[in-house]
Protein backbone atom coordinates (compact mmCIF):
# COMPACT_ATOMS: atom_id res chain seq x y z
CA UNK A 1 0.00 0.00 0.00
CA UNK A 2 3.05 2.46 0.90
CA UNK A 3 4.65 1.93 -2.31
CA UNK A 4 1.19 2.74 -4.33
CA UNK A 5 0.87 5.86 -2.04
CA UNK A 6 4.89 6.87 -2.51
CA UNK A 7 3.79 6.32 -6.61
CA UNK A 8 1.34 8.95 -6.97
CA UNK A 9 2.38 11.25 -4.98
CA UNK A 10 3.87 14.24 -6.66
CA UNK A 11 8.11 13.61 -7.49
CA UNK A 12 8.59 17.30 -7.05
CA UNK A 13 9.53 17.02 -3.18
CA UNK A 14 12.07 13.97 -4.01
CA UNK A 15 13.58 15.88 -6.91
CA UNK A 16 14.50 18.87 -4.50
CA UNK A 17 15.47 16.17 -2.33
CA UNK A 18 18.07 15.28 -4.85
CA UNK A 19 19.52 18.12 -5.91
CA UNK A 20 22.69 19.59 -3.76
CA UNK A 21 21.89 22.25 -1.11
CA UNK A 22 22.70 25.52 -3.10
CA UNK A 23 20.36 24.48 -6.05
CA UNK A 24 17.92 23.41 -3.46
CA UNK A 25 17.48 26.49 -1.85
CA UNK A 26 17.60 28.68 -4.93
CA UNK A 27 14.90 26.74 -6.57
CA UNK A 28 12.54 26.97 -3.05
CA UNK A 29 13.81 30.67 -3.42
CA UNK A 30 12.34 31.04 -7.06
CA UNK A 31 9.02 28.99 -6.21
CA UNK A 32 8.45 31.40 -3.56
CA UNK A 33 9.38 35.02 -5.56
CA UNK A 34 6.57 33.20 -8.18
CA UNK A 35 3.92 32.66 -5.07
CA UNK A 36 4.57 36.25 -3.80
CA UNK A 37 4.60 37.90 -7.52
CA UNK A 38 1.51 35.78 -8.15
CA UNK A 39 -0.40 36.89 -4.75
CA UNK A 40 0.16 40.53 -5.83
CA UNK A 41 -0.84 40.28 -8.99
CA UNK A 42 -4.39 39.22 -8.14
CA UNK A 43 -4.56 41.96 -5.49
CA UNK A 44 -3.72 44.63 -7.69
CA UNK A 45 -6.50 43.15 -10.10
CA UNK A 46 -8.77 43.14 -6.98
CA UNK A 47 -7.45 46.87 -6.48
CA UNK A 48 -7.97 47.77 -9.75
CA UNK A 49 -11.57 46.29 -10.48
CA UNK A 50 -12.71 48.27 -7.10
CA UNK A 51 -11.22 51.78 -8.61
CA UNK A 52 -11.83 53.67 -11.85
CA UNK A 53 -9.32 53.66 -14.74
CA UNK A 54 -9.54 57.85 -14.88
CA UNK A 55 -8.87 59.76 -11.61
CA UNK A 56 -11.76 61.13 -10.62
CA UNK A 57 -14.55 59.58 -12.58
CA UNK A 58 -16.89 57.29 -11.20
CA UNK A 59 -17.35 53.90 -12.94
CA UNK A 60 -20.45 50.86 -12.60
CA UNK A 61 -19.74 49.51 -9.53
CA UNK A 62 -19.59 45.34 -10.86
CA UNK A 63 -16.56 44.58 -12.50
CA UNK A 64 -14.58 41.13 -13.16
CA UNK A 65 -11.77 41.43 -11.23
CA UNK A 66 -9.60 40.14 -14.65
CA UNK A 67 -12.02 41.19 -17.20
CA UNK A 68 -12.50 45.09 -15.60
CA UNK A 69 -16.11 45.98 -17.79
CA UNK A 70 -15.95 43.52 -20.57
CA UNK A 71 -18.91 41.30 -18.91
CA UNK A 72 -20.70 44.50 -18.02
CA UNK A 73 -20.33 45.12 -22.16
CA UNK A 74 -21.41 42.25 -23.48
CA UNK A 75 -24.01 41.28 -20.97
CA UNK A 76 -25.82 44.26 -22.69
CA UNK A 77 -25.50 43.69 -26.18
CA UNK A 78 -28.79 43.58 -26.80
CA UNK A 79 -29.61 47.30 -25.47
CA UNK A 80 -26.20 48.67 -25.22
CA UNK A 81 -27.42 52.16 -25.84
CA UNK A 82 -29.77 52.22 -23.04
CA UNK A 83 -27.53 50.67 -20.76
CA UNK A 84 -25.21 53.56 -21.57
CA UNK A 85 -28.03 55.80 -20.98
CA UNK A 86 -28.78 54.21 -17.66
CA UNK A 87 -25.06 54.75 -16.62
CA UNK A 88 -24.73 58.32 -17.34
CA UNK A 89 -28.24 58.74 -15.21
CA UNK A 90 -26.31 56.83 -12.54
CA UNK A 91 -23.23 58.94 -12.63
CA UNK A 92 -23.09 61.55 -14.23
CA UNK A 93 -22.02 63.19 -17.23
CA UNK A 94 -18.79 61.40 -17.37
CA UNK A 95 -18.13 57.43 -16.60
CA UNK A 96 -15.11 55.14 -17.06
CA UNK A 97 -15.13 51.65 -18.32
CA UNK A 98 -12.07 49.74 -17.29
CA UNK A 99 -10.53 47.36 -19.69
CA UNK A 100 -7.38 44.88 -19.48
CA UNK A 101 -4.51 46.40 -21.16
CA UNK A 102 -4.15 43.42 -23.94
CA UNK A 103 -6.84 45.23 -25.60
CA UNK A 104 -4.61 47.78 -26.45
CA UNK A 105 -6.26 50.90 -24.59
CA UNK A 106 -5.85 52.15 -21.42
CA UNK A 107 -9.91 52.82 -20.51
CA UNK A 108 -12.66 54.02 -22.27
CA UNK A 109 -14.48 57.35 -20.64
CA UNK A 110 -18.10 57.93 -21.79
CA UNK A 111 -19.41 61.78 -21.86
CA UNK A 112 -22.33 63.11 -22.23
CA UNK A 113 -21.42 66.70 -22.53
CA UNK A 114 -21.25 68.90 -25.63
CA UNK A 115 -18.27 70.74 -24.31
CA UNK A 116 -16.21 67.62 -24.42
CA UNK A 117 -17.05 66.04 -27.85
CA UNK A 118 -16.31 69.53 -29.17
CA UNK A 119 -12.99 69.54 -27.63
CA UNK A 120 -12.60 65.60 -29.25
CA UNK A 121 -13.91 66.67 -32.68
CA UNK A 122 -12.62 70.38 -33.17
CA UNK A 123 -10.36 71.88 -30.87
CA UNK A 124 -8.16 69.39 -30.25
CA UNK A 125 -8.62 67.37 -33.34
CA UNK A 126 -5.22 65.86 -33.92
CA UNK A 127 -4.95 64.57 -30.78
CA UNK A 128 -7.51 62.04 -31.30
CA UNK A 129 -8.04 59.78 -34.26
CA UNK A 130 -9.87 56.22 -35.27
CA UNK A 131 -8.14 53.71 -33.42
CA UNK A 132 -6.94 50.73 -34.89
CA UNK A 133 -9.13 48.15 -33.53
CA UNK A 134 -11.71 50.28 -36.19
CA UNK A 135 -9.56 50.20 -38.84
CA UNK A 136 -8.08 46.74 -39.61
CA UNK A 137 -11.95 45.84 -38.60
CA UNK A 138 -13.63 47.53 -41.14
CA UNK A 139 -10.26 47.82 -43.53
CA UNK A 140 -12.02 44.79 -46.19
CA UNK A 141 -14.84 47.06 -46.51
CA UNK A 142 -13.73 50.64 -46.08
CA UNK A 143 -10.32 50.10 -47.11
CA UNK A 144 -8.05 53.76 -46.70
CA UNK A 145 -11.43 55.30 -47.47
CA UNK A 146 -12.94 58.80 -45.69
CA UNK A 147 -14.28 57.03 -43.14
CA UNK A 148 -11.59 55.00 -41.63
CA UNK A 149 -8.38 57.11 -42.41
CA UNK A 150 -6.38 59.22 -40.27
CA UNK A 151 -3.74 61.91 -40.79
CA UNK A 152 -2.66 62.46 -44.54
CA UNK A 153 -4.95 59.56 -45.81
CA UNK A 154 -7.45 61.01 -44.24
CA UNK A 155 -6.91 64.66 -45.41
CA UNK A 156 -6.83 63.89 -48.91
CA UNK A 157 -10.04 62.17 -49.16
CA UNK A 158 -11.82 64.59 -47.41
CA UNK A 159 -10.21 67.00 -49.86
CA UNK A 160 -11.15 65.10 -52.88
CA UNK A 161 -14.65 64.36 -51.72
CA UNK A 162 -15.59 68.11 -50.15
CA UNK A 163 -14.18 69.80 -53.67
CA UNK A 164 -16.59 67.49 -55.41
CA UNK A 165 -19.74 67.58 -53.05
CA UNK A 166 -19.63 71.58 -53.09
CA UNK A 167 -20.09 72.23 -57.05
CA UNK A 168 -23.77 72.69 -58.47
CA UNK A 169 -23.28 70.09 -61.35
CA UNK A 170 -23.02 67.54 -58.55
CA UNK A 171 -26.33 68.84 -56.54
CA UNK A 172 -28.26 68.46 -59.86
CA UNK A 173 -27.10 64.86 -60.76
CA UNK A 174 -28.14 64.22 -56.85
CA UNK A 175 -31.46 65.96 -57.26
CA UNK A 176 -32.55 63.88 -60.79
CA UNK A 177 -31.30 60.34 -59.47
CA UNK A 178 -33.16 61.04 -56.19
CA UNK A 179 -36.46 62.16 -58.26
CA UNK A 180 -35.89 58.44 -60.88
CA UNK A 181 -35.18 56.61 -57.35
CA UNK A 182 -38.01 57.95 -55.57
CA UNK A 183 -40.84 57.15 -58.22
CA UNK A 184 -39.64 53.89 -57.89
CA UNK A 185 -40.22 53.61 -54.73
CA UNK A 186 -43.84 55.09 -54.74
CA UNK A 187 -44.74 51.96 -57.65
CA UNK A 188 -42.93 49.56 -55.03
CA UNK A 189 -45.20 50.70 -52.36
CA UNK A 190 -48.26 50.88 -54.85
CA UNK A 191 -47.75 47.60 -55.63
CA UNK A 192 -47.54 46.39 -52.27
CA UNK A 193 -50.90 48.55 -51.19
CA UNK A 194 -53.06 47.19 -54.76
CA UNK A 195 -51.65 43.05 -53.09
CA UNK A 196 -52.60 43.53 -49.47
CA UNK A 197 -49.14 42.17 -48.86
CA UNK A 198 -47.60 42.47 -45.14
CA UNK A 199 -43.79 43.71 -46.48
CA UNK A 200 -40.77 44.73 -44.71
CA UNK A 201 -40.54 48.77 -45.15
CA UNK A 202 -36.59 48.72 -43.48
CA UNK A 203 -35.37 46.21 -46.27
CA UNK A 204 -37.68 48.54 -48.86
CA UNK A 205 -35.95 51.73 -47.69
CA UNK A 206 -32.56 50.38 -48.01
CA UNK A 207 -33.18 48.77 -51.42
CA UNK A 208 -34.53 52.23 -52.40
CA UNK A 209 -31.11 53.74 -51.26
CA UNK A 210 -29.12 51.42 -52.75
CA UNK A 211 -30.64 51.92 -56.04
CA UNK A 212 -30.85 55.68 -55.78
CA UNK A 213 -27.25 55.92 -55.01
CA UNK A 214 -26.75 53.24 -58.13
CA UNK A 215 -28.58 56.06 -60.25
CA UNK A 216 -26.73 58.91 -58.62
CA UNK A 217 -22.90 56.96 -58.63
CA UNK A 218 -22.82 54.53 -61.56
CA UNK A 219 -26.04 55.85 -63.71
CA UNK A 220 -27.33 52.22 -63.13
CA UNK A 221 -30.48 51.39 -61.54
CA UNK A 222 -29.87 48.57 -59.41
CA UNK A 223 -32.63 46.82 -59.37
CA UNK A 224 -32.87 46.29 -55.80
CA UNK A 225 -36.60 47.45 -55.28
CA UNK A 226 -37.84 44.50 -57.60
CA UNK A 227 -37.00 42.08 -54.98
CA UNK A 228 -35.89 43.88 -51.63
CA UNK A 229 -35.61 40.02 -49.98
CA UNK A 230 -33.21 38.88 -52.07
CA UNK A 231 -30.88 41.60 -53.61
CA UNK A 232 -28.27 41.29 -56.13
CA UNK A 233 -25.12 39.68 -54.75
CA UNK A 234 -22.79 42.75 -54.61
CA UNK A 235 -25.71 44.09 -52.05
CA UNK A 236 -26.05 40.98 -50.16
CA UNK A 237 -22.78 40.98 -49.88
CA UNK A 238 -22.31 44.47 -48.37
CA UNK A 239 -25.20 43.94 -45.84
CA UNK A 240 -23.47 40.58 -44.61
CA UNK A 241 -19.81 42.22 -44.99
CA UNK A 242 -20.21 44.81 -42.43
CA UNK A 243 -22.18 42.95 -39.91
CA UNK A 244 -19.62 40.05 -40.10
CA UNK A 245 -16.67 42.55 -39.62
CA UNK A 246 -18.27 44.02 -36.58
CA UNK A 247 -19.00 40.92 -34.62
CA UNK A 248 -15.24 39.36 -35.99
CA UNK A 249 -13.77 43.02 -34.21
CA UNK A 250 -15.43 42.67 -30.55
CA UNK A 251 -13.82 38.80 -30.63
CA UNK A 252 -11.67 38.32 -27.43
CA UNK A 253 -9.24 37.13 -30.04
CA UNK A 254 -8.43 40.92 -30.67
CA UNK A 255 -5.94 41.19 -34.38
CA UNK A 256 -5.84 37.18 -34.05
CA UNK A 257 -9.32 36.93 -35.31
CA UNK A 258 -9.11 37.57 -39.12
CA UNK A 259 -6.21 34.76 -39.29
CA UNK A 260 -7.88 32.37 -37.60
CA UNK A 261 -9.26 29.03 -40.14
CA UNK A 262 -12.61 30.07 -39.49
CA UNK A 263 -16.39 29.53 -41.44
CA UNK A 264 -17.13 33.31 -40.49
CA UNK A 265 -13.54 34.50 -42.20
CA UNK A 266 -14.19 31.90 -45.06
CA UNK A 267 -17.38 33.71 -45.75
CA UNK A 268 -15.80 37.67 -44.95
CA UNK A 269 -12.68 36.24 -48.06
CA UNK A 270 -15.95 35.52 -50.10
CA UNK A 271 -18.51 38.77 -49.69
CA UNK A 272 -15.00 40.99 -49.98
CA UNK A 273 -14.40 39.38 -53.14
CA UNK A 274 -17.70 39.92 -54.47
CA UNK A 275 -17.07 43.29 -53.38
CA UNK A 276 -14.33 43.87 -55.35
CA UNK A 277 -15.40 42.60 -58.38
CA UNK A 278 -18.55 44.36 -58.54
CA UNK A 279 -16.40 48.09 -57.80
CA UNK A 280 -13.43 47.38 -59.97
CA UNK A 281 -15.76 45.72 -62.83
CA UNK A 282 -17.52 49.41 -62.72
CA UNK A 283 -14.57 51.06 -62.76
CA UNK A 284 -12.90 48.87 -65.74
CA UNK A 285 -16.08 49.37 -67.72
CA UNK A 286 -16.27 53.27 -67.15
CA UNK A 287 -12.70 53.68 -68.03
CA UNK A 288 -12.80 51.51 -71.08
CA UNK A 289 -15.94 53.42 -72.51
CA UNK A 290 -14.39 56.61 -71.57
CA UNK A 291 -11.39 55.56 -73.93
CA UNK A 292 -13.35 54.80 -76.35
CA UNK A 293 -15.24 58.19 -76.92
CA UNK A 294 -12.19 59.91 -76.15
CA UNK A 295 -10.75 58.57 -78.88
CA UNK A 296 -14.08 58.71 -81.17
CA UNK A 297 -14.16 55.14 -81.89
CA UNK A 298 -17.42 53.73 -84.00
CA UNK A 299 -20.41 53.02 -81.53
CA UNK A 300 -19.03 54.80 -78.23
CA UNK A 301 -22.06 56.69 -76.91
CA UNK A 302 -21.60 59.61 -75.02
CA UNK A 303 -22.79 59.36 -71.35
CA UNK A 304 -26.33 61.90 -71.20
CA UNK A 305 -25.73 62.80 -67.30
CA UNK A 306 -22.74 63.08 -64.72
CA UNK A 307 -22.53 61.00 -62.28
CA UNK A 308 -20.69 59.96 -58.89
CA UNK A 309 -17.79 58.13 -60.61
CA UNK A 310 -17.35 60.28 -63.43
CA UNK A 311 -16.61 63.36 -60.70
CA UNK A 312 -14.00 61.33 -59.30
CA UNK A 313 -12.55 60.29 -62.27
CA UNK A 314 -12.05 63.68 -63.42
CA UNK A 315 -10.60 64.82 -60.05
CA UNK A 316 -6.56 65.51 -60.14
CA UNK A 317 -4.55 67.06 -57.37
CA UNK A 318 -2.34 70.22 -57.95
CA UNK A 319 0.18 67.71 -59.08
CA UNK A 320 -1.89 66.63 -61.91
CA UNK A 321 -2.55 62.72 -60.41
CA UNK A 322 -5.46 61.59 -60.84
CA UNK A 323 -7.02 59.13 -58.47
CA UNK A 324 -6.03 54.92 -58.67
CA UNK A 325 -8.54 52.21 -59.69
CA UNK A 326 -7.49 51.28 -55.26
CA UNK A 327 -8.77 55.13 -54.42
CA UNK A 328 -12.14 54.98 -56.46
CA UNK A 329 -12.84 51.12 -55.32
CA UNK A 330 -12.57 52.63 -51.89
CA UNK A 331 -14.06 56.22 -51.98
CA UNK A 332 -17.18 54.70 -54.56
CA UNK A 333 -17.74 51.69 -51.34
CA UNK A 334 -17.31 54.73 -48.63
CA UNK A 335 -20.12 56.68 -50.02
CA UNK A 336 -22.60 53.91 -50.31
CA UNK A 337 -21.84 53.21 -46.74
CA UNK A 338 -22.71 56.81 -45.82
CA UNK A 339 -25.40 57.56 -48.97
CA UNK A 340 -26.91 54.55 -47.81
CA UNK A 341 -28.04 53.90 -44.39
CA UNK A 342 -28.52 57.37 -42.93
CA UNK A 343 -31.11 58.12 -45.46
CA UNK A 344 -32.75 54.13 -44.97
CA UNK A 345 -32.65 54.08 -41.56
CA UNK A 346 -33.89 57.22 -40.30
CA UNK A 347 -36.61 56.71 -42.39
CA UNK A 348 -37.37 53.19 -41.20
CA UNK A 349 -37.58 54.89 -37.71
CA UNK A 350 -39.78 57.83 -39.17
CA UNK A 351 -42.07 55.77 -41.01
CA UNK A 352 -42.77 53.54 -37.80
CA UNK A 353 -43.07 56.77 -34.96
CA UNK A 354 -45.45 58.14 -37.60
CA UNK A 355 -47.76 55.33 -38.09
CA UNK A 356 -48.94 55.92 -34.46
CA UNK A 357 -48.32 60.12 -35.03
CA UNK A 358 -51.48 61.13 -37.30
CA UNK A 359 -51.33 64.65 -35.68
CA UNK A 360 -47.82 64.92 -37.14
CA UNK A 361 -48.58 63.54 -40.53
CA UNK A 362 -51.76 65.53 -40.89
CA UNK A 363 -49.16 68.84 -40.32
CA UNK A 364 -46.61 66.62 -43.14
CA UNK A 365 -49.26 66.62 -45.84
CA UNK A 366 -50.45 70.09 -44.89
CA UNK A 367 -47.01 71.93 -45.63
CA UNK A 368 -46.70 69.47 -48.49
CA UNK A 369 -49.78 70.52 -50.02
CA UNK A 370 -49.11 74.43 -49.54
CA UNK A 371 -45.94 74.37 -50.80
CA UNK A 372 -45.91 71.52 -53.78
CA UNK A 373 -49.14 70.96 -54.55
CA UNK A 374 -48.68 67.60 -53.81
CA UNK A 375 -45.86 66.69 -56.05
CA UNK A 376 -42.82 65.10 -55.33
CA UNK A 377 -40.51 68.13 -54.11
CA UNK A 378 -37.31 69.23 -55.83
CA UNK A 379 -33.88 69.97 -54.04
CA UNK A 380 -35.06 74.09 -53.90
CA UNK A 381 -38.99 72.96 -52.56
CA UNK A 382 -37.12 71.11 -49.89
CA UNK A 383 -35.90 74.40 -48.57
CA UNK A 384 -39.08 75.62 -47.42
CA UNK A 385 -40.37 72.23 -46.33
CA UNK A 386 -39.33 73.23 -42.57
CA UNK A 387 -41.95 71.50 -40.59
CA UNK A 388 -41.10 68.14 -42.99
CA UNK A 389 -37.48 68.71 -42.04
CA UNK A 390 -37.94 69.71 -38.20
CA UNK A 391 -39.68 66.00 -38.35
CA UNK A 392 -36.63 64.58 -40.20
CA UNK A 393 -34.39 65.78 -37.80
CA UNK A 394 -36.58 65.03 -34.65
CA UNK A 395 -36.17 61.35 -35.71
CA UNK A 396 -32.59 61.65 -36.11
CA UNK A 397 -32.17 62.91 -32.32
CA UNK A 398 -33.94 60.28 -30.74
CA UNK A 399 -32.93 57.32 -33.68
CA UNK A 400 -29.38 58.37 -34.62
CA UNK A 401 -28.11 56.34 -37.49
CA UNK A 402 -24.52 55.94 -35.76
CA UNK A 403 -25.97 55.74 -31.98
CA UNK A 404 -21.98 55.31 -30.70
CA UNK A 405 -19.22 57.16 -31.34
CA UNK A 406 -15.37 57.49 -30.21
CA UNK A 407 -12.21 58.20 -30.87
CA UNK A 408 -8.70 57.39 -29.80
CA UNK A 409 -5.89 59.57 -27.66
CA UNK A 410 -2.83 59.76 -29.01
CA UNK A 411 -1.34 61.43 -26.40
CA UNK A 412 -2.00 62.68 -22.61
CA UNK A 413 -4.72 65.29 -22.74
CA UNK A 414 -6.86 67.26 -20.19
CA UNK A 415 -11.04 67.99 -20.97
CA UNK A 416 -12.77 70.42 -20.39
CA UNK A 417 -15.14 72.28 -18.26
CA UNK A 418 -13.33 69.21 -15.87
CA UNK A 419 -10.23 69.03 -16.07
CA UNK A 420 -10.59 65.32 -16.57
CA UNK A 421 -6.61 64.29 -17.09
CA UNK A 422 -6.73 61.72 -20.13
CA UNK A 423 -3.79 59.22 -20.75
CA UNK A 424 -2.66 58.01 -24.38
CA UNK A 425 -4.32 55.41 -25.35
CA UNK A 426 -7.57 56.48 -24.28
CA UNK A 427 -11.17 56.11 -25.68
CA UNK A 428 -13.58 59.17 -25.54
CA UNK A 429 -16.20 58.08 -26.57
CA UNK A 430 -20.13 59.36 -26.39
CA UNK A 431 -23.72 58.09 -27.42
CA UNK A 432 -25.59 59.89 -29.78
CA UNK A 433 -28.44 57.81 -28.37
CA UNK A 434 -28.16 58.49 -24.81
CA UNK A 435 -26.85 62.19 -25.36
CA UNK A 436 -29.86 62.96 -26.89
CA UNK A 437 -32.08 61.27 -24.83
CA UNK A 438 -30.51 62.94 -21.75
CA UNK A 439 -32.39 66.28 -19.63
CA UNK A 440 -29.23 68.17 -19.28
CA UNK A 441 -29.37 68.61 -23.21
CA UNK A 442 -32.60 68.36 -23.76
CA UNK A 443 -34.75 69.52 -21.59
CA UNK A 444 -37.13 67.68 -19.45
CA UNK A 445 -39.41 66.08 -22.48
CA UNK A 446 -35.63 64.60 -24.05
CA UNK A 447 -37.58 61.55 -24.56
CA UNK A 448 -40.20 62.77 -26.30
CA UNK A 449 -40.82 62.98 -30.08
CA UNK A 450 -41.44 66.60 -30.59
CA UNK A 451 -40.58 68.17 -33.88
CA UNK A 452 -41.79 71.32 -32.94
CA UNK A 453 -38.30 71.97 -30.56
CA UNK A 454 -36.72 72.69 -33.90
CA UNK A 455 -38.66 75.56 -35.18
CA UNK A 456 -39.13 78.99 -34.25
CA UNK A 457 -41.73 81.70 -34.82
CA UNK A 458 -40.83 84.39 -36.63
CA UNK A 459 -41.25 88.10 -35.37
CA UNK A 460 -43.39 90.53 -36.58
CA UNK A 461 -46.91 88.52 -36.12
CA UNK A 462 -46.66 86.88 -40.30
CA UNK A 463 -46.91 83.56 -39.44
CA UNK A 464 -43.69 82.57 -40.49
CA UNK A 465 -41.37 79.67 -39.01
CA UNK A 466 -37.55 78.86 -38.97
CA UNK A 467 -35.37 75.89 -38.45
CA UNK A 468 -33.09 76.17 -35.17
CA UNK A 469 -29.79 75.07 -35.93
CA UNK A 470 -28.19 73.43 -33.12
CA UNK A 471 -24.68 72.41 -32.03
CA UNK A 472 -23.16 69.64 -34.01
CA UNK A 473 -21.47 68.82 -30.68
CA UNK A 474 -24.83 68.79 -28.55
CA UNK A 475 -26.70 67.01 -31.55
CA UNK A 476 -23.69 65.23 -33.21
CA UNK A 477 -25.66 62.79 -35.48
CA UNK A 478 -23.86 64.32 -38.39
CA UNK A 479 -20.32 64.37 -36.86
CA UNK A 480 -18.93 68.04 -36.35
CA UNK A 481 -15.32 69.90 -36.56
CA UNK A 482 -13.00 68.85 -39.38
CA UNK A 483 -15.21 65.13 -39.94
CA UNK A 484 -18.74 67.26 -40.49
CA UNK A 485 -20.80 64.77 -42.71
CA UNK A 486 -19.78 65.94 -46.25
CA UNK A 487 -23.66 64.12 -47.11
CA UNK A 488 -25.68 66.28 -44.40
CA UNK A 489 -27.48 68.04 -47.31
CA UNK A 490 -27.73 65.15 -49.23
CA UNK A 491 -29.38 63.02 -46.32
CA UNK A 492 -31.86 65.72 -45.30
CA UNK A 493 -32.97 66.14 -48.56
CA UNK A 494 -33.49 62.84 -49.51
CA UNK A 495 -35.10 62.14 -46.36
CA UNK A 496 -37.43 65.11 -46.71
CA UNK A 497 -38.28 64.03 -49.98
CA UNK A 498 -39.73 60.62 -49.70
CA UNK A 499 -41.15 61.76 -46.46
CA UNK A 500 -43.43 64.65 -48.05
CA UNK A 501 -43.66 61.79 -51.42
CA UNK A 502 -44.42 58.62 -49.58
CA UNK A 503 -46.38 60.48 -46.63
CA UNK A 504 -48.77 62.26 -48.99
CA UNK A 505 -49.68 59.00 -51.32
CA UNK A 506 -49.75 56.22 -48.64
CA UNK A 507 -50.53 55.14 -44.62
CA UNK A 508 -48.94 52.33 -42.89
CA UNK A 509 -49.99 49.66 -40.73
CA UNK A 510 -47.01 48.49 -38.48
CA UNK A 511 -47.15 44.46 -38.05
CA UNK A 512 -46.30 43.34 -34.23
CA UNK A 513 -45.57 47.14 -33.10
CA UNK A 514 -43.84 45.68 -29.61
CA UNK A 515 -41.51 42.85 -31.83
CA UNK A 516 -39.75 46.46 -33.16
CA UNK A 517 -36.38 47.08 -31.33
CA UNK A 518 -33.03 48.27 -32.74
CA UNK A 519 -30.29 45.69 -33.19
CA UNK A 520 -26.86 46.71 -32.07
CA UNK A 521 -24.21 47.23 -34.53
CA UNK A 522 -22.33 50.14 -36.28
CA UNK A 523 -25.87 51.73 -37.64
CA UNK A 524 -29.36 51.55 -35.54
CA UNK A 525 -31.18 49.06 -37.76
CA UNK A 526 -34.57 47.42 -36.76
CA UNK A 527 -33.47 44.09 -35.11
CA UNK A 528 -36.64 42.28 -36.85
CA UNK A 529 -37.33 44.36 -39.26
CA UNK A 530 -40.19 46.86 -40.04
CA UNK A 531 -43.53 45.04 -41.01
CA UNK A 532 -45.65 46.71 -42.10
CA UNK A 533 -49.40 46.78 -44.34
CA UNK A 534 -49.13 49.85 -47.45
CA UNK A 535 -52.42 51.64 -47.90
CA UNK A 536 -52.60 53.48 -50.81
CA UNK A 537 -54.77 57.39 -49.90
CA UNK A 538 -57.70 57.75 -52.58
CA UNK A 539 -56.91 60.00 -55.53
CA UNK A 540 -53.41 60.34 -54.73
CA UNK A 541 -51.47 58.08 -57.02
CA UNK A 542 -53.38 58.66 -60.34
CA UNK A 543 -51.68 61.53 -62.13
CA UNK A 544 -48.26 60.93 -60.96
CA UNK A 545 -48.08 57.39 -62.14
CA UNK A 546 -49.45 58.25 -66.20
Amino acid sequence: MSSISAATTSPWPSTISRLPLLLRALAIALSAAFAVKAAAFVVRLHLRSRASPIKGVPCPPRQHFLLGHIPLFLASAARRYDMILEQHRALGVNWALNIPNGFGIRAVLFTSDPAVVQHVLKDNFDNYVKGERFQWMMAPLLGNGIFSANGESWYRSRKVASQIFSTRNFRESLGKSAMEGLKTLIRHLERAADTGTVIDLEKSLQAFTTDSFGLFAFSEDFGCLVDPDHPPPFAAAFDGLSRLLVRRGESLFGRLAPHLPTRQNAEIERMVRVLDAFAYGKIRARRTARGSQARGQDGAEAKETVDLLDFFMDYEDADGEKLSDKDLRDMMLNMLTAGRDTTSLALSWAFFTLSDRPDVVAKIREEVQRVTGGAIPTYEQTKDLKYVTAVFYEILRLHPSVPLEGKHSVGSDVLPPSGISIAPRTIVAWSVYAMNRLEQNWGPDAESFNPDRWLQRDGGGGGGVTLKRESAFKWPVFNGGPRLCLGQAMATFQGVAVLSAVLTRFNFDVVARDEVAYAVGVTLNMKNGLRVRVRARDGELTDFLR
